[in-house]
């Protein structure tokens, strides 16, 4: 019987890993100018101009906060690079209104309006998204091809796909939950990690089956 290659080895490493670093509970990070932030809205700015959205982040989930938008006040304020970092992180509180004004590209203005979400959770709705898009990609695929497997357990593969199917539905309704209470979001995050959980038996199971199927 030949071993398994380790690419095969190391993709199914590296989505436990991801499923492993999903948790709600997850502690807050350092953030912010002079302590922790325990609340973040997903921006990633250099100085006052954006970056990039954090994905699952409310600036993401905003769809009109665009890579070099210019942000000229917060909250009613105007900001200089010095300033807007602590005037961005604010009371730090969660399900607390973020006002911005921000500058487009072809320098007409806009104003935006997001929720802090904490920080733990936003990291967890984009580690699940990441996770999902390299399953969606074609892991199990990879996976099948890259042990040599002639024939996969077809049954495993799609009970795979429906516990992918229910983490997407789950990240929707993160979405539309956005400005909802904030229970009700801790609630759909405790979801995620049941689901997290079956996902991480059908790996194992996709794994036992692959191994003894193998010549």
């Amino acid at each position: 019987m030949a071993s398994a290659g380790p690419e095969a080895s190391e993709l199914l490493s590296n989505l436990r890993a991801c499923l492993s670093a999903m948790s709600p509970h997850d502690t807050p990070i350092p953030g912010g100018v002079g302590g922790q932030s325990m609340c973040t809205v997903g921006l990633q700015l250099a100085g006052c101009v954006v970056q990039d959205t954090m994905p699952g982040s409310p600036s993401f989930a905003c769809k009109n906060i665009l890579p070099g938008d210019v942000i000229t006040e917060v909250d009613g304020r105007p900001v200089t690079e010095a300033s807007i970092i602590d005037a961005i992180r604010g009371s730090d509180a969660a399900g607390s209104a973020l006002k911005l004004q921000l500058r487009s590209a072809d320098h007409t203005l806009k104003s935006v309006t997001v929720v802090r979400m904490p920080r733990s959770e936003v990291i967890l709705r984009r580690d699940l998204i990441l996770m999902l898009d390299e399953v969606r990609a074609g892991a199990g695929a990879q996976v099948v091809k890259q042990r040599g497997v002639k024939k996969a357990d077809e049954g495993l593969l799609r009970t795979l796909n429906r516990a992918v199917e229910a983490s997407g539905k789950a990240i929707d309704s993160f979405q539309e939950a956005e400005q909802q209470e904030q229970d009700k979001v801790l609630r759909l995050a405790d979801y995620i990690a049941r689901v997290k959980d079956v996902t991480f038996h059908y790996l194992n199971r996709l794994e036992d089956s692959l191994s003894s199927q193998s010549l």
